[in-house]
């Protein structure tokens, strides 16, 4: 049986993510719904099964910590001039105290359009590359 695929986005842009423009700054967001994502979400909610209701913010640390190591990957972040320098810390920092910042994280991530774009895009550079070499 073949593997077949419809979808024209390579695993590689969905695990290295591609830039988004927020607020002055840019996030490279890769997409959610990789098995890391979804395996790590999973494992860490097996924990809190037993709960009939888990509290909002331990679902929130969830989500955060997730978000943090597999889906918010990478930024370019000035405050006042001094670079913030990106790492897991940081990303769960920013997800966590910033709910406007991680919702927009999540909706970019879940979104196949924008992954999609950037296929595009690549390949056209890849054809114009090709084409202008002569």
């Amino acid at each position: 049986m073949q593997d077949l695929r419809l979808t024209p986005v390579t695993e590689e842009t969905s695990r290295k993510g591609i830039w988004a423009p927020y607020y002055g700054a840019k996030l490279r967001i890769a997409r959610m719904n990789s098995p890391a994502f979804i395996n790590h979400f999973n494992r860490l909610m097996r924990a809190h099964k037993s709960q009939k209701h888990i509290p909002e913010e331990t679902s929130n640390d969830i989500m955060c910590q997730c978000l943090s190591k597999h889906v918010l990957v990478d930024w370019e972040w000035e405050v006042n001039g001094e670079k913030i320098p990106y790492s897991k810390d940081n990303a769960y920092s920013l997800l966590f105290n910033d709910t406007d910042a991680r919702d927009f994280v999540v909706e970019f991530a879940s979104d196949l359009t924008n992954y999609l774009e950037e296929q595009e895009e690549e390949a056209k550079g890849k054809s114009s590359t090709r084409t202008s070499g002569g």
